[in-house]
């Protein structure tokens, strides 16, 4: 035992000192570890110029309905408009809660729901969602599976589409409820809410709710643009340079439109909306927050590593991203010089889409706390383009 401990503790030793040459890493888990290695766009100073100076950058929220319709996508640039996507699961007359909803339709097959008693049900609800089934499968298994059967009969009504999944279970006890597949003739359908891109952030609830925007840097600013989709009647707009004091800069009273705020002589790193109560009942939806002024951060491309040995490097230099259903252009129009790529992001390369979100401060840093819950799903879904 002791040999084994000293030769442990020994090859430890030369592993942390190997190779670094006095150069400390940036942690363990973190790539890239050296320094060096990162091609990370710099942060710099916002300059002077009048402009939105809440585009690309960070924000969160108090909750969300899913993991898709998040506050990251209110500062995107990006205005939508129609019906929101979202999915409402109602099992024996209960809403299942938003972990629990895409079970059925995730098409993985360790997800499913245990139901109980002789004819349990479940009903399906595509909100916002336009699609042709023409077929539904679902998949049930009993404990005891004599007489265990499954039947699906259109529900929905007011542009809903909804699908009613009655359990019989003569046998009594649980009923595993697996994938439900639906079908336009022979194509399988993905419905996950996620699939169908819409840019808002829309709350969980419909009382207390608020949604926050990082500035980057302490900014002056005067005038806030809000795309509601459903607003609220009252609520607050609010200032900070710490994220922990907060200070009131407008209040919304009952009645008063929550659009445009003027805020002459406003100053502050971060920005809030306090919300008390939405217009009907519903929770908020939120396509785009726009707050006009001066300062915030710019971003500055890391520079390519120098040829060396005649080989030439990818890495750093003018790469850009963007979302692919923003790009009209095809990939010959990209990628001739005369190409306009001022309103892309500047990315990371090497690194993945995500890292160059989290390095450009679009995002926060998902390594932290609860931060993915803030990264919209239909994000991992989209096409970019180089």
């Amino acid at each position: 035992m002791r040999k084994i401990f000293i030769l442990f503790f020994a090859a430890v030793l030369v592993s942390c000192s190997a190779g670094t040459g006095g150069v400390k890493t940036r942690g363990i888990g973190v790539y890239p570890g050296a320094p060096s290695e990162s091609f990370a766009p710099k942060v710099i100073d916002g300059g002077t110029e009048y402009r939105n100076i809440a585009l690309g950058r960070a924000a969160t929220h108090s909750s969300s309905y899913d993991y898709n319709l998040t506050a990251q996508l209110v500062t995107d640039g990006i205005v939508s408009d129609g019906p929101v996507p979202w999915l409402e699961v109602i099992e024996d007359g209960k809403p299942l809660p938003k972990a629990e909803r895409e079970l059925l339709l995730d098409g993985r097959r360790e997800s499913r729901r245990d139901l109980y008693g002789k004819s349990p049900s479940v009903e399906i609800r595509f909100h916002g969602m336009d699609f042709n089934a023409t077929k539904v499968e679902p998949t049930c298994f009993g404990a005891f599976p004599k007489g265990v059967s499954c039947k699906v009969e259109p529900s929905g009504n007011d542009g809903v589409k909804a699908y009613r999944i009655g359990v019989r279970n003569p046998g009594g006890g649980m009923v595993m409820l697996n994938n439900v597949f639906f079908y336009d003739g022979g194509k399988k359908l993905d419905l996950l809410p996620s699939n169908f891109f819409h840019s808002a952030w829309m709350s969980e609830g419909s009382a207390e709710e608020w949604v926050r925007i990082d500035l980057g840097a302490v900014s002056d600013f005067d005038r806030m643009v809000f795309r509601w989709e459903n607003g609220p009647v009252s609520g607050k707009v609010q200032v900070s340079d710490d994220d922990r004091s907060w200070k009131d800069a407008a209040t919304i009273g009952q009645g008063e439109d929550f659009k445009e705020i003027s805020l002459p002589g406003c100053r502050g790193r971060y920005v809030r909306a306090l919300l008390d109560a939405s217009a009907d009942g519903k929770p908020y939806v939120l396509s785009e927050w726009e707050v006009y002024g001066r300062g915030g951060v710019s971003l500055e491309a890391a520079a390519s590593p120098e040829p060396e040995d005649g080989k030439a490097f990818l890495s750093g230099g003018g790469w850009k991203l963007q979302r692919a259903s923003l790009v009209g252009a095809t990939g010959e129009e990209i990628s001739s010089p005369s190409f306009d790529d001022a309103s892309w992001l500047i990315a990371t390369v090497p690194g993945t889409v995500l890292a160059s979100y989290v390095n450009a401060g679009a995002v926060p840093d998902p390594g932290y706390a609860d931060n993915q819950n803030f990264i919209s799903e239909s994000w991992f879904r989209s096409d970019f383009w180089y």
